[in-house]
């Protein structure tokens, strides 16, 4: 009997063990989530920015004349 409280107390320090790692992986995962979603609507926001940007540019450039000599 003791043989096998031994295994059982030595799969309890394992699994213990195993889910130390579990707090600190979230730790770093939730941030790095919210961050990564952050940059990516600021980067579909700023490539928004520049496309309106360019075809104004490209109406404004529409509408000048251009003189030849």
């Amino acid at each position: 009997m003791a043989a096998g409280s031994a295994q059982q107390a030595m799969l309890a320090v394992n699994i213990s063990h195993g889910l130390w790692p579990r707090p600190s992986a979230l730790g770093t995962a939730v941030p790095a989530g919210i961050y990564f979603f952050y940059f990516q609507e600021r980067r579909h926001a700023i490539i928004l920015h520049q496309e309106a940007l360019t075809l104004d540019l490209i109406k404004h450039a529409a509408q000048r004349r251009v003189v030849h000599d």
